[in-house]
């Protein structure tokens, strides 16, 4: 069963000059754990570049609560809940 979009987290993201664009979220909230474990999002990272896993796989597997793409330097840096560097991807 899938919830209605006002019962969903919203979604924001900003770009370099801080415009910003909210939209309702298109999955369920879920569980992310606390620490960041590098080899466990090196793992996950991997399984989901090769097309073994979706996002929220990855994510949940990871410990990824936030990223942010640069497409100046094309990577795309993954933080864990409390705010560490988990890994950083080339694009």
């Amino acid at each position: 069963m899938t919830p209605s979009n006002s019962s969903l987290p919203v979604s924001t993201d900003f770009d370099i000059k801080g415009n910003k664009l909210s939209s309702a979220a298109v999955h369920e909230t879920y569980e992310i754990s606390v620490g960041a474990n590098r080899d466990a999002a090196g793992q996950a990272l991997e399984a989901h570049s090769l097309g073994e896993t979706d996002y929220f796989t990855f994510s949940k597997a990871a410990g990824v609560c936030t990223w942010i793409m640069d497409q100046v330097e094309m990577t795309c840096t993954f933080y864990c809940k409390s705010g560490e560097l988990l890994l950083v991807d080339d694009v």
